[in-house]
């Protein structure tokens, strides 16, 4: 029994205690941290003082006192089937995770966040009912459930975090909700069931490998790239090429967004045109694309993902057009023969060393607005350095000052 004076259990205090069966919290215990009882498998029982003012037992299961979080489900039970009591809010860090005896967790209308590996490990759970209710999920929420079949999420949940269903091997059907708009690394990295998704229109990022390993998807393919999308359009998200040997890019008109690490070192690329509908060049999309020459980028674009054309070392010219008005940290980093570069209109923001280390020939930066620049400083959002705009209208200056000068520094305009 904890009590006598003790206020603080520890992140993970009691972790992989197998021979663990049943603790009791007293009531001077004011403060558990996440996961104090991970990989606790024989752990059947969790019972707190009625006197204790922060925490309570319902079931054999530690709860806020208030009943709003679920803080650790004893994962020894051997309850095959599990319903998360009405009142809770909050599904804690790692509340259930290494629990192998359940197969059905139904998880109550009310309940808004489920956080960070809430799940992981539940090797035998197949079923998860998540309400609408539920508009927040963390990172690897299922990591490695290798049992679970399919799962739905409502319209409030907006973002896949990394790793979420990393290693679902049984996973084979997967419902999106329309407000998500990112899926993080790895989300679904290694389901090999997995044959089919829709992608919704809210998407705006893909991260890196979140599909990789999924060897049965489906992806739609022409002119040597492939997507995913949905039913309405089927090239909105270009995840990469499906001809390593591919030296220019003809993307479909409708498609939004190209993946992050999308094209990296495919270095049979040689230019890059991109028009249409895209609107985002996800980070790194064509990192060390080591022969890529020339750079056009127009359209729809709106946003340069950080290190977007990073390390391609063969890159002697760029154009960024009018429409862009975000260039991420170090874009075009480490490309080494980069001679001149021309930057729309529309750009307000440049991310810390878009240019540099290493731009050594870079010689002419063409800003077509040179109203309002400021360099801030990298550590101090709120120091800043005004531009010149009668540096910035000299190409030579400019590219002096954003490789070298104020490299290290976040630019902003307006």
């Amino acid at each position: 029994m904890f009590g006598g004076g003790v206020t603080t259990i520890d992140k993970s205090a009691f972790a992989s205690c197998i021979s663990l069966t049943d603790i009791t919290i007293g009531d001077s215990v004011t403060a558990i941290g996440e996961s104090p009882f991970y990989n606790c498998t024989n752990l059947t029982s969790i019972t707190v003082s009625d006197a204790n003012a922060a925490y309570k037992s319902i079931d054999g299961s530690l709860y806020t006192k208030d009943g709003k979080k679920l803080v650790q489900y004893a994962i020894g039970k051997t309850a095959t089937s599990f319903a998360v009591p009405s009142g809770v809010e909050t599904i804690g860090h790692s509340a259930f995770a290494e629990c192998v005896n359940l197969n059905t967790v139904t998880i109550s209308d009310g309940v808004t966040a489920i956080d960070d590996e809430a799940f992981m490990y539940c090797a035998n759970l197949t079923t998860v009912d998540i309400p609408d209710s539920v508009s927040k999920m963390g990172n690897g929420v299922f990591h490695s459930c290798s049992s679970l079949e399919s799962i739905a999420l409502p319209d409030n949940v907006t973002k896949i975090g990394e790793r979420s269903f990393y290693l679902c091997g049984e996973l084979s059907s997967v419902t999106l909700g329309n407000g998500v708009t990112t899926i993080g690394e790895y989300a679904f990295y290694g389901c090999v069931s997995l044959e089919s998704i829709e992608i919704p229109d809210s998407v705006t990022k893909i991260a890196q490998q979140a599909f990789q390993g999924c060897d049965e998807l489906d992806y739609t393919r022409k002119n040597e790239l492939k997507y995913l999308g949905n039913s309405n359009n089927l090239y909105l998200c270009l995840m990469g090429p499906t001809n390593s040997n591919i030296t220019s890019l003809t993307i479909e008109s409708t498609c939004k967004i190209i993946a992050d690490n999308a094209f990296d070192y495919y270095n049979s690329l040689e230019s890059v045109e991109i028009s249409g509908g895209v609107t985002t060049i996800g980070q790194r999309a064509f990192f060390a694309c080591e022969n890529l020459i020339s750079v056009n980028i127009g359209g729809s674009v709106t946003t340069i993902g950080d290190e977007a054309f990073s390390q391609c070392e063969g890159l002697q010219s760029v154009v960024i057009g009018d429409s862009v008005t975000a260039i991420g940290d170090g874009a075009f980093c480490w490309c080494t023969n980069l001679q001149s570069v021309e930057i729309g209109f529309g750009v307000t923001t440049i991310g810390h060393n878009m240019f540099g280390p290493h731009c050594y020939d870079l010689t002419s930066v063409v800003f077509k607005n040179t109203q309002g620049w400021m360099a801030v400083d990298y550590f101090s959002a709120t120091y800043g350095i005004a531009i010149s705009p009668a540096d910035l209208a000299d190409p030579s200056t400019a590219a002096t000052l954003l490789k070298d000068t104020y490299r290290s520094c976040l630019w902003r305009r307006g």
